[in-house]
């Protein structure tokens, strides 16, 4: 907390105590007599020191001032040490300038917070708001209220020193190494020449190590080399892999990053990104993409994001490669979708397939888009540079990056061109496959390069360094907010870097199962098994069937992107034509039955990865949930009664099996106010999954399946009490008519009760409402023409789904059979296949949008007595 009088009035000189230090010790420095090594930095800095006068400019270099000598204080130590390295240095006063300028600006970064927290409580002179801030300045750019400032906040004082410290420290042992490397990196990366180092921009990346940082070294000629402060061997492993890939794959042509070793450190070409040089040249660049996608995906490699990655022409060069053959970490996830989406293509991050890591935000290596929001709050400072200073938090915002190839001035979207992007992938792959063995010995060859694990994302720890760095915190409360974010073998050494204010940094080889930390301290098995043998183990099972799957996951992954562009041009209906028999359309719908059954992951238990809506406009690739309109309920219902039907009994297998988890995922559910509330009580939520297990019940004739279906009644009522929506989907309409057919389907008072309720508290006027009050009274006569309040303001679409598509306009309307539209329905299959409600069509297995939906719609067509309409929530009919 602040001492009194941190800002003094004319004539006070506060004194700072003698150990006032001691409050920012952590638990292993407490007890120390002496003051620590940042707190003599701190007190040499001030003692004494000369202010200057204010500088015309911005805010920043107004509370500059007040950071001065600590920035002085490093530049000096800087500047002795630029002493043994002066020829390789060029510009001494210019580089110093820089240097500097950058560490002022960081400074002042982390201190605001503390400056702003005083500015509110002192006492100013001055006419205005911005001549009472510029009087907060003059009195603390003094040397004692500056020191007082240090003792108020020595958390901070700790924070600012360390920096200033690490950064002239990282700074001369980067020079060092420049000078030392200079002719090798003359001849590899500068064309024969030997200019010397005019500028150093760190922070081209994280800070690990004391600060260290990827960092630009401008040189005097106008060139610039990219310095890399841990070892560039993974890089050099990746870049013979590639060349193997090149010899094994005609005309591909993939480029890498120019690289030099240093042993500990390296040195990288700087990449300058340029577009393409013709517009045909995109498609020759998406192919590259593709290569590149199979490439790290058989290497296990993760984090690819969009700023490791840069468009040059129409090559994708990735500039960061340290995580190859990345391990596993923790127990294996009980769902098979989420295990297979993990060990996908995906888990590489060039693609934006993973939902859930940064919402919905895409940072992949595809891309990138700026101006995205994203899961991290920015602080801004509201009325910056008067004494009414104070911290607004806003969105973050996507800066975006050169990731995307462009041409004509605009970016060309990889959406545009997956096929390009699907026929490298295929390529590279069965490459690989072909030539398995000369690229395992490759991989064997890599066993003992260094490479970098990371069991955390870096914004978790981004988060807790903002969350553990506020001003009023003493050490204590850093070291609990930290320790309480972190578990598990690493969380000691975590905490540790956490505390010198860097991303913890963690490395392991290919071959091995242990992993060293940024100290060099060894933690043994950590890894249950090593990322080689992991990779070693997927080639081995690399077939025709695993690129079919990992080529879907791409294609859907592409598709997922047309929120942002337009879709393809819609397919026009054939006319309609022969009436089609029942035998036609059940041999249609087993069709799509076995392209469901043969895509289902895992054994005992199975699920399914689909391109399934997350916002009105938004699809991403998802492991299904229990859901009945885009989960597993609803595709186990169309193979029950697929089953049920075609008399094969496998469908009623694979559905009972999808089943597994439900009795879990209701019973944790329990109590969960919040979540409850969110899945809703209509269609999309527990009115649905009661309505599925139901019928379900009744299909396969499994009273346990009967029992789940109660244990989802009491959550849709608790749904329509938390959040009264009346709407269809999500809300009483929805729970009304679900319920009602539940409690006829099983005989569930319960239901039947809620069901009443429901419709009782339905006032509304528009046709769902009005069907479910007529359902559940009794009532109904007719059916609606079609079943639009299942997706509002519904478009017109090509496709056959139950959602919008054909089969969902002609569901009220199938009897009696036969209809007059079911060969054209089958027409449509056969000719353009069964075309769900996707960007780009892209197969997916869920009940509203998908396969699922489209092969229930076939059996409606066929068998309209004995399939009722799920889209109405029909219970079953007479008989069936």
């Amino acid at each position: 907390m602040p001492v009194p009088d941190v800002v003094p009035r004319a004539g006070q000189v506060p004194a700072s105590p003698a150990h006032w230090w001691a409050p920012a010790l952590t638990d292993a420095e407490r007890g120390l007599a002496r003051a620590p090594a940042w707190a003599l930095t701190v007190t040499d800095a001030f003692t004494g020191a000369a202010f200057g006068p204010a500088p015309p400019g911005a805010w920043t270099d107004d509370l500059a001032r007040i950071l001065a000598p600590l920035t002085a204080h490093a530049t000096g130590r800087l500047d002795d040490a630029l002493r043994g390295v002066a020829g390789a240095v060029a510009d001494r006063a210019g580089l110093l300038a820089a240097f500097s300028a950058d560490l002022s600006r960081r400074l002042v970064t982390a201190a605001t917070p503390a400056l702003v927290r005083e500015l509110g409580q002192a006492e100013l002179d001055g006419p205005d708001p911005r001549a009472r801030f510029l009087d907060f300045v003059d009195r603390l750019a003094r040397p004692a209220a500056a020191l007082d400032l240090m003792a108020a906040y020595p958390v901070l004082a700790r924070r600012l020193a360390r920096r200033a410290t690490a950064a002239t420290d990282t700074t001369a042992e980067l020079l060092t190494h420049f000078a030392a490397d200079r002719d090798r990196l003359a001849g590899a990366l500068l064309g024969g020449q030997r200019p010397g180092v005019v500028a150093v921009r760190p922070g081209l990346g994280d800070r690990h190590r004391g600060g260290r940082s990827t960092s630009l070294v401008e040189l005097a000629d106008g060139s610039r080399v990219v310095y890399q402060p841990r070892g560039v061997a993974a890089h050099l492993w990746f870049t013979r892999l590639v060349g193997f890939v090149n010899e094994i794959v005609p005309g591909l042509d993939l480029a890498t990053v120019e690289a030099v070793s240093g042993g500990e450190h390296g040195w990288t070409a700087f990449v300058e990104p340029a577009p393409l040089s013709g517009a045909a040249r995109a498609t020759v660049y998406h192919r590259r993409l593709g290569g590149l996608v199979a490439l790290t995906h058989l290497l296990r490699a993760t984090d690819l994001h969009y700023q490791n990655l840069i468009a040059r022409g129409d090559q994708p060069l990735l500039v960061d490669v340290e995580t190859l053959c990345h391990p596993r970490f923790g127990p294996a996830h009980p769902d098979p979708a989420v295990v297979a989406l993990g060990n996908s293509v995906a888990r590489t991050g060039l693609l934006p397939a993973l939902a859930g890591r940064h919402g919905l935000t895409d940072v992949s290596g595809v891309g990138g888009d700026p101006g995205q929001p994203t899961s991290a709050a920015v602080t801004e400072w509201a009325d910056a540079g008067t004494d009414r200073m104070r911290p607004v938090a806003r969105e973050g915002r996507v800066l975006g990056g050169a990731n995307r190839p462009e041409w004509a001035g605009r970016p060309v979207e990889a959406a545009d061109h997956a096929d390009a992007v699907l026929a490298g992938f295929g390529a590279v792959h069965d490459a690989i496959r072909r030539h398995r063995t000369e690229f395992t010995a490759l991989l064997h060859a890599g066993a003992d390069v260094p490479v970098r694990v990371v069991p955390r994302p870096t914004r978790h720890y981004a988060a807790l360094l903002a969350d553990a760095t506020r001003p009023e915190h003493a050490m204590a409360d850093v070291e609990r907010v930290l320790r309480a974010g972190t578990d598990g073998p690493l969380a000691g050494h975590e905490v540790d870097d956490l505390l010198a204010g860097d991303i913890p940094l963690f490395t392991t080889t290919p071959g091995g199962r242990d992993v060293l930390t940024s100290t060099g301290v060894r933690v043994p098995d950590v890894v249950e098994r090593s990322g080689l043998d992991d990779v070693l183990a997927a080639l081995a099972e690399v077939d025709d069937l695993d690129r079919r799957d990992q080529q879907w996951v791409v294609a859907a992954s592409l598709a997922s992107r047309r929120t942002a562009v337009a879709g393809p041009e819609p397919v026009a209906a054939p006319a309609p034509g022969t009436v089609a028999g029942t035998d036609e359309l059940l041999s249609a719908a087993c069709t799509i039955g076995d392209l469901v059954t043969s895509t289902a992951l895992g054994t005992d238990r199975v699920n399914w990865l689909g391109l399934e809506p997350v916002t009105d406009d938004r699809f991403l690739v998802l492991p299904l949930g229990v859901g009945l309109a885009h989960g597993y309920s609803g595709v186990a219902l169309f193979l029950a009664q697929l089953a049920r039907t075609s008399g094969v009994r496998r469908y009623a297998d694979v559905a009972r099996r999808a089943l597994t988890p439900v009795p879990a995922v209701l019973g944790a559910l329990r109590g969960q106010h919040e979540q409850i509330a969110a899945v809703g009580a209509g269609l999309h939520g527990f009115g649905g999954i009661a309505y599925a297990l139901a019928r379900l019940a009744t299909l396969t004739g499994d009273p346990e399946v009967a029992g789940w279906a109660r244990l989802a009644v009491p959550l849709a009522g608790e749904a329509a009490t938390l959040d009264p929506d009346p709407g269809w989907a999500y809300g009483l309409a929805g729970c009304a008519a679900a319920l009602h057919a539940v409690d006829t389907e099983i005989d569930c008072q319960r239901a039947g009760d809620l069901a009443r309720r429901c419709a009782a508290r339905l006032t509304g006027g528009d046709d769902a409402q009005a069907h479910a009050i007529a359902v559940v009274t009794g009532t109904a006569t007719t059916r609606p023409g079609g079943p639009s309040w299942w997706c509002p303001d519904p478009p017109a679409t090509p496709d056959l789904s139950l959602c919008h598509g054909e089969l969902g306009r002609l569901d009220g309307r199938v009897t009696p059979f036969p209809h007059r539209d079911a060969g054209a329905v089958l027409a449509r299959v056969r000719r353009d296949g069964p075309r769900c409600a996707t960007p780009d069509g892209v197969p997916t297995p869920g009940l509203l949008t998908g396969l699922a939906g489209i092969g229930y719609g076939l059996l409606r067509l066929g068998f309209p007595h004995q399939v009722p309409s799920v889209l109405m929530l029909e219970p079953t009919p007479a008989g069936h």
